[in-house]
């Protein structure tokens, strides 16, 4: 099987200058607030972006996965504000074919975009549950449209913190530590990983095939099963519910994308899991 494609040629490709790089197609992206502001929080031709933590310019983090190039932007909080609205222009270009994917089934073989809202620093446990297959673009359809999506039903999780099965309180960089830990398993890294590790670059297929392997494995959430001991985040996105439509800016005189999410709802439902009562305990609690 590895005869088949795999030439030792490959690694001297450097994978930065055959991939897609975003600072070139993300035009300007922001927010709406329920105070009907609207915030622009990057602009390319003026280049007035805020500083927000744990951003890089332009203001989004990049992610390299397989043959799959990603990138999430951070919304930032703003105290005693809700968030109604945000949005997101790219150059329709970005698309090699000059139009969008309508599904891919192979990430490697196959054109695919995917969006996928995920809880902050926490993308390998959204992005294989993200919405990849769209309307089909005819040829005499607007360049310029709308991905609209309308949020709702969106459910968190909050484990509790035992002795037994610990978790991590607040934000913590769970991505970075599944890169982390499949790195050190590897032993060196992958083309694709090249500015995130200091250490060398893999030289065979079967290396490449075990960092594939492990990525596909915390993309499908089982790090169990591969003795993952790395303490997991106490809050997760559990679910959320969208719906999506094509909406053709006839209005506009650039070939733009622009992705719009709407959150219909400024509530979440919060699962929480507590500590087990015994029965003395729930006798007591329902006569107190």
């Amino acid at each position: 099987m590895a005869g088949a494609f795999w030439n030792q040629d490959i690694l001297q490709i450097n994978y930065d200058d055959v991939s897609t790089d975003f600072n070139e197609y993300i035009v300007s992206y922001g927010m709406t607030t329920n105070q009907w502001d609207d915030i622009i929080l990057y602009n390319a031709t003026s280049n007035n972006e805020r500083n927000t933590e744990n951003m890089t310019q332009p203001g989004f983090k990049e992610f390299s996965i397989f043959g799959v190039r990603c990138f999430t932007i951070d919304i930032p909080f703003e105290k005693d504000l809700k968030l109604m609205r945000f949005w997101i222009n790219l150059k329709n270009s970005i698309f090699s074919s000059g139009t969008r994917p309508a599904f891919g089934g192979n990430p490697i073989l196959d054109p695919m975009f995917i969006v996928a809202p995920h809880y902050p620093k926490q993308f390998y446990a959204q992005v294989n549950l993200g919405q990849k297959k769209w309307p089909v673009r005819k040829r005499d359809a607007s360049s310029s449209y709308i991905m609209e999506f309308n949020l709702r039903n969106v459910e968190i999780y909050e484990r509790r913190d035992k002795y037994d099965q610990k978790c991590e309180e607040g934000i913590p960089d769970n991505d970075g530590k599944i890169d982390d830990w499949i790195l050190e398993n590897v032993g060196c890294k992958p083309p694709y990983w090249s500015a995130i590790s200091d250490l060398p670059l893999c030289s065979t297929f079967s290396e490449l095939q075990l960092a594939g392997r492990l990525i596909q494995i915390a993309i499908w959430g089982d790090l169990k099963s591969v003795n993952y001991t790395e303490t997991l985040p106490c809050r997760s996105l559990e679910k959320i519910q969208y719906d999506v439509s094509d909406i053709d800016d006839l209005y506009s005189n650039d070939s733009n994308l622009q992705i719009v999410l709407n959150l219909r709802e400024y509530t979440y439902k919060e699962v929480k899991s507590v500590r087990s009562m015994d029965m003395q305990g729930f006798v007591g609690s329902l006569f107190y």
